[in-house]
């Protein structure tokens, strides 16, 4: 490594600690898939961009989530508490549903229906004769909103003229994804600040348009599909998110520089970043 890499390296490690660890992925990111001083340099500027949470400030994310469902409804006997989980796979909003389940029980809140799956929220209420009427659907992360209205819209039909309450609340999400949910009239908490695009709502539209086509050159180099998973260009629904958080599973709204894992030639990528690709 040439000392002029070797100082760069430093010097991003040293403010990003949790980067300490990474750099292979890093230097791979930065002298192989970065062709050029100029694309370095964009992509620098995008991990200077990157919100880093440990275990333990996630741990406490989950405490404030778990107090402001306490705050939402007092009594735990009218309130399930539902994981965004469409089917049967593991998943981050069953993680942390079963992370609340631990929490709430240490602040003797007994009475709350907890339910693993969106779809399954009928079935199980039927089961305790309709009492809990007041539905929180809950997630580590939201990017685009899509899948919350979708899962919204499906929790209604199954009630049908029955008198419930939905509401969301989550540890974090795109402040795209909460302004279009508000706009659906969804009411909808956040434990961490709305987070914003690293691109689009940081540069002008000429700068932002040649920080995305140097992205995107990256991008070109990698695989399109991993079994039948595409690849989406910036993140999922071009979601431009820079977000990192301890052991835990990658959303897929992040840019994709960062933890998609192979090239069109299946060659395997080290990577600053993880997300299980059978999610990807």
């Amino acid at each position: 490594m040439e000392r002029s890499e070797f100082n760069i390296l430093f010097d991003i490690c040293m403010k990003h600690q949790w980067l300490g660890e990474k750099k292979e992925a890093l230097t791979h990111l930065l002298f192989v898939d970065c062709e050029d001083v100029e694309t370095r340099n964009i992509v620098m500027q995008l991990i200077d961009k990157i919100k880093y949470i440990t275990d333990i400030e996630y741990n406490q994310l989950l405490k404030y989530l778990a107090e402001n469902i306490i705050q939402t409804e007092s009594d735990p006997c009218k309130v399930q508490i539902v994981a965004m989980t469409g089917d049967s796979g593991a998943d981050s909003a069953q993680a942390v549903v079963y992370s609340l389940k631990s929490i709430l029980a240490q602040k003797d809140r007994d009475g709350y229906l907890f339910v693993n799956r969106y779809d399954h929220s009928y079935k199980e209420a039927s089961r305790k004769n309709f009492n809990h009427t007041k539905i929180i659907l809950v997630d580590n992360f939201i990017g685009s909103g899509d899948t919350v209205l979708g899962r919204i819209q499906r929790i209604k039909t199954q009630y049908g003229t029955q008198d419930i309450q939905i509401c969301v609340k989550v540890l974090f999400c795109t402040e795209f994804g909460k302004k279009r949910l508000e706009q659906e009239g969804i009411e909808v908490y956040i434990v961490y600040e709305p987070l914003k695009k690293v691109i689009d709502d940081f540069y002008d539209i000429e700068e932002a348009n040649l920080f995305k086509e140097k992205i995107k050159y990256i991008e070109s180099k990698f695989l399109e599909n991993f079994e039948g998973r595409p690849l989406h260009s910036l993140g999922y629904g071009e979601g431009q998110i820079a977000l990192a958080i301890q052991d835990v599973n990658t959303p897929n709204n992040v840019l994709p520089i960062f933890w998609w894992k192979y090239y069109k030639n299946m060659a395997k990528r080290p990577v600053i970043l993880h997300r299980a690709m059978a999610d990807a």
